[in-house]
């Protein structure tokens, strides 16, 4: 089973969504308390993302291989392509963010198939005016 597009803001810095599979087309609707779970989830990466204040304002997307044990199982697939500092080094906190928010304790073992092979994308998006 893979997850449903899953669209989420996140204190106006950024969006991160769960990019559907394939097979997403046979999953409408995820539980609410897998939902649940993928909000901690989502909240914990972005708690641990440093988003430069002069980053790259583009989408970065990444591929997480999660085990059972809900550590990464794999290193972290960076799927979009880009090139300069700025891109590199938001790149960069997108990985230190994730490695740092393991182990991935608010995933629940029942829903395993669901969340163990995740596409990450990550869109900031400009502080609001003051």
């Amino acid at each position: 089973m893979r997850l449903k597009t899953l669209h989420c803001a996140i204190l106006c810095l950024c969006v991160v969504v769960f990019a559907p599979g394939p097979s997403s087309a046979q999953t409408n609707a995820i539980s609410p308390a897998l939902s649940a779970s993928l909000t901690a989830f989502r909240a914990r990466v972005m708690q641990n993302w440093l988003q430069p204040p002069d980053g790259y304002r583009g989408q970065i997307v990444i591929n997480v291989r999660i085990g059972r044990n809900k550590l990464l199982r794999d290193n972290i697939q960076v799927v979009s392509k880009g090139d300069g500092d700025q891109w590199i080094k938001s790149r960069d906190n997108i990985i230190r963010a994730v490695f740092a928010s393991q182990p991935f304790d608010m995933l629940p073992d029942g829903d395993y198939s669901a969340w163990n092979d995740m596409e990450i994308e990550f869109v900031p998006t400009p502080p609001p005016a003051k």
